[in-house]
């Protein structure tokens, strides 16, 4: 009979020598699979130790890293202005846009809404050294983002300074009589000086009108001293000829009675129809009898 060889014990319980059910690959390490579909845990080295057949699985994250594009969003009420390694690039339009990747591209935001700025309480000189306030409101936009952010290191107080410079000039051509007097010609040569296209800045100030005139407290209580004598002057004039009226009535009354004596006893006669209790005396001499 031909010899069988001998089966070895395998006692009941005991782990595998190549297989362990209960061991589990820990988080981020490889776990390596041999010819046999056997599970080999331990590092990426004991699964090249398994024999040709062995694969490991790379650590997650640690694969090929795909370049993150920027993606930008631009409101129809705005531009954007797109910069590479700090050179600007181009303006973006509204709509959205892929651009390069975030480390290398920037972009700035510009509003071309219409806008209000205002210069309150600037003191100023007329022609006749005289003082007064002025504030003045202009109605800006922006026309060309790129000289907007790139003309002036703060475009907005460049126009501020601008609508000063102006109005100062206006009111230094007129006389603070004049000024008060026709308000409309200030405002039309504000308008003139300060409306229109400003390239260099990439603004357009489409208005500018003047809201607030104020004169310092002694003009002030003069002017008011001045236009309080010339009502008191117009009462006077008013009262005085009301009373050229009376005496020139009582004048033609006195020549009708003096060339008329008869129109002074129907106006006696007249007077006592029209008032009741009134007595009259003919004779002066005469009294009314005892009894």
């Amino acid at each position: 009979m031909p010899r069988v060889a001998p089966v070895p014990s395998i006692l009941v319980g005991a782990p595998s020598p190549r297989f362990d059910s209960s061991w589990r690959p820990f988080p981020g390490r490889t776990r390596a699979r041999g010819p046999a579909g056997s599970s080999l845990g331990g590092s990426p080295r004991r699964a090249a130790a398994a024999g040709e057949g062995a694969s490991f699985t790379s650590p997650p994250g640690r694969g090929k890293r795909r370049r993150q594009r920027m993606l930008v969003t631009v409101m129809d009420w705005e531009r954007k202005l797109l910069y590479r390694d700090g050179r600007f690039q181009r303006v973006l339009a509204p709509g959205r846009h892929r651009v390069g990747s975030r480390k290398r591209h920037t972009t700035l935001e510009v509003d071309l809404r219409p806008r209000i700025m205002h210069v309150t309480g600037q003191e100023l000189l007329t022609l006749d050294a005289l003082s007064l306030r002025l504030s003045v409101a202009a109605t800006w936009a922006v026309t060309d983002p790129q000289a907007f952010v790139m003309g002036a290191k703060n475009s907005e107080h460049v126009l501020y300074g601008r609508i000063q410079d102006s109005v100062r000039a206006v009111v230094a051509a007129a006389r603070l009589d004049d000024l008060l007097a026709d308000r409309a010609a200030l405002l039309t040569a504000v308008a003139e000086r300060l409306t229109g296209e400003i390239p260099e800045l990439g603004l357009h100030v489409s208005a500018a009108v003047v809201r607030d005139l104020m004169l310092p407290g002694e003009l002030r209580k003069a002017a008011l001293e001045t236009v309080l004598a010339r009502e008191r002057g117009k009462a006077d004039l008013e009262r005085a000829r009301s009373e050229a009226a009376a005496l020139r009535s009582l004048a033609n009354t006195a020549r009708l009675l003096e060339e008329h004596p008869s129109l002074l006893h129907l106006r006696t006669l007249q007077t006592a129809a029209t008032t009741p209790g009134t007595r009259i005396v003919l004779d002066s001499r005469a009294t009314p009898a005892d009894g």
